[in-house]
């Protein structure tokens, strides 16, 4: 049986055992081939969009539109059509997307693609060499893009598409807008780097070696926090590393907290972090490794991970593990009606379906059976709607009033 058609039957089933509806609406020959299913299941309407293949980081554009990533380049959702179109081909594999303030979106190239490429609205792509794959873009306070190149240099691109690249100790990741119009980032090495956009030269840090320093969070009293592979460290308005060991549990994903400390998972042990501004680290115990965390608007925070448990930890490091039907709780997220969200990846139990899932704050699960699995999400501005990458050859659309 064709792929597609294998879909459309095991949807059927699941409609029939859930209650639930299939529509099919075709869509304007001008947008290519698309076909829209929906499931209203208990509270929620879901649409789903064909697409060429899997779908990621879907953002608000400059055109009211949704653009997203989609396998080599980007697509757009239009939402007065509720219709995808994706951009021509570029090449490689597109990693990170964002708009700049002159109407352009700009996405990363990676595996074998030196270079970082620009959509205009109409898909007109424009592509611009660089030292290496380009993975990580930002928008920064002076409207350039700034990206994390593999080949040793932070770079930055105008709307005008004039790049600068400059060169660093080892290849760079994760920039952020930091304090005082500047913009810092980690590299494949012991080394925090900052870039001041008065012109001053590049400025790098050695922090204690590990496999990268990264996931860089910074606090509002000036300070600029990083992880690697043993410590929790931060640089200080003054230009201090302070460092703080953490074994050999690995810092990622590093949040501020609405407790004023800077929690983060752990990349080798089964844990969550929180460290004080004092240096205070405490680690708690959770099922699995951390697979994406959030905090809710409750101020717990939600931790998916390595297993079959969705964890909440309350900010006194109280942790309850959540079991789940056999799914991997993937990038959890908190949606316009306040709950958390987050993709079912039944990776390690292919026999179990993949399904979108929903935490309300006061401990409700419910698990929605869908075309593939969330890996990202977008709320949209009318309040009730999300968007959402799919590990699917599909966009999802999310309608959770």
């Amino acid at each position: 049986m064709p792929t597609r058609n294998r879909r459309r039957a095991a949807q059927a089933l699941l409609n029939t055992s859930l209650g639930s509806r299939i529509l099919e609406t075709p869509l304007p020959p001008v947008l290519g081939a698309c076909r829209r299913h929906s499931l209203t299941l208990e509270s929620a309407v879901f649409d789903f969009y064909t697409t060429s293949t899997s779908t990621h980081n879907p953002i608000p554009g400059p055109d009211a539109n949704v653009w997203f990533g989609v396998g080599s380049t980007v697509g757009s959702f239009n939402i007065g059509l509720q219709a995808v179109q994706e951009c021509g081909p570029a090449s490689g594999l597109s990693q990170g997307i964002v708009a700049d303030n002159a109407g352009n979106i700009w996405f990363g190239q990676s595996f074998g693609a030196n270079q970082i490429a620009r959509s205009s609205t109409g898909c007109a792509i424009t592509t611009y060499p660089t030292a290496g794959a380009t993975v990580d873009l930002i928008l920064g306070p002076d409207g350039n893009i700034y990206f994390s190149d593999g080949g040793a240099r932070l770079g930055s691109a105008t709307p005008g598409g004039l790049i600068t690249e400059f060169p660093t100790t080892y290849g760079t990741v994760d920039p952020t807008a930091g304090p005082g119009n500047t913009i810092w980032f980690g590299e494949f090495g012991p080394r925090v780097g900052r870039l001041s956009l008065d012109g001053s030269p590049l400025q790098e840090w050695t922090v204690t070696a590990a496999a990268m320093a990264g996931s860089l969070v910074t606090t509002p009293d000036g300070s600029v926090w990083y992880g690697t592979d043993v410590i929790i460290g931060r640089i200080t308005p003054a230009g201090q590393v302070e460092e703080y060991p953490i074994g050999r549990a690995g810092a990622s994903n590093l949040l501020y907290g609405p407790d004023g400390n800077v929690w983060f998972a752990c990349q080798s042990t089964p844990q969550v972090g929180m460290v004080t501004p004092a240096g205070q680290v405490s680690l708690y115990d959770i099922d699995d490794l951390p697979m994406g965390m959030t905090f809710g608007p409750d101020n717990k925070l939600y931790v998916g991970q390595l297993s079959y448990f969705l964890s909440v930890v309350d900010l006194g490091g109280s942790v309850s593990n959540v079991p789940l039907t056999g799914a991997i709780p993937y990038a959890p997220h908190v949606g316009p009606d306040g709950n958390i969200w987050f993709g079912g990846n039944p990776w390690l139990n292919p026999g179990v379906p993949t399904f979108t899932g929903r935490m309300t704050p006061g401990g409700v699960l419910t698990e929605f059976q869908t075309y593939g699995y969330p890996n990202s999400f977008l709320n949209g501005y009318d309040g009730v709607t999300m968007y959402m990458g799919m590990s699917s050859a599909t966009l999802g659309v999310a309608h959770v009033i």
